[in-house]
């Protein structure tokens, strides 16, 4: 399979746009204000701003709101509750409430963020100037980025298909009330990845799941203008 990290990040970037990156592992933690390289698309913590003596307000957003992924439909979601079956589930038993995945095309990925929340400097504009002057006097390296905005996740799964059979089995936790239907949102955070079926089953390449995970973050690409420029060259 390709890269796990490239095909996840592709499929953010289609959402999200172009100005984020995402993390990986799903446990990796970024802040704002953090300074980072790029390393093959992914962000490398090299300090802070404020070790640089550059410190500027924050907020952060008082709503939460939930992200769900399918690759563009490709992928299907059955559930089950506690207490039943079904010919789809080989791996959960009839007591266990849990969801069967099922991808259609390879490279696709499936996932669920719940509790999604954004973090950011007040007025990111009034960074460039910050940095410009670091980079004269040798304290800002080009290659650096600042990070401006982070989008966190109270839970979140991933699963990453490398093959366009690709299918598994998520078992949920006790949070579940007996008998009552899974929904969409019950897959982030508190699931385990079923075992296989049979030996020849074909399986999703990689899962991933976490509690108060940063996995997003956006850090300013460089402009032109200088007001909006976060890692200077001259």
């Amino acid at each position: 399979m390709d890269d796990a990290f490239t095909v996840y990040s592709v499929a953010m970037k289609g959402i999200l746009g172009p100005g984020w990156w995402s993390s990986w592992p799903l446990a990796t933690r970024h802040s704002v204000g953090d300074v980072c390289t790029l390393v093959r698309g992914q962000l490398l913590r090299a300090g802070s701003l404020g070790s640089l003596g550059v410190r500027r307000p924050t907020r952060t957003s008082p709503y939460r709101d939930r992200l769900t992924y399918d690759s563009n439909g490709s992928i299907s979601v059955t559930y089950k509750a506690s207490g039943t079956t079904g010919p789809l589930f080989q791996a959960l038993s009839a007591a266990e409430a849990g969801a069967h995945v099922a991808f259609a095309r390879g490279r696709s990925v499936f996932a669920v963020f719940t509790g999604l929340r954004e973090t950011a400097l007040t007025e990111p504009h009034l960074l460039a100037r910050s940095l410009v002057e670091l980079y004269f006097r040798q304290q800002w390296e080009p290659g650096w980025v600042a990070v401006t905005h982070v989008l966190s996740a109270e839970a979140s799964t991933v699963l990453i298909s490398d093959s366009a059979s690709a299918e598994a089995e998520l078992r949920l936790g006790a949070n579940i009330g007996a008998a009552a239907m899974p929904q969409i949102a019950d897959l982030a955070g508190d699931v385990q990845l079923g075992p296989r079926p049979s030996a020849g089953s074909p399986y999703s390449a990689s899962l991933g799941w976490a509690r108060s995970t940063r996995t997003l973050r956006r850090g300013k690409r460089q402009r032109a203008l200088p007001r909006r420029t976060f890692h200077p060259s001259c």
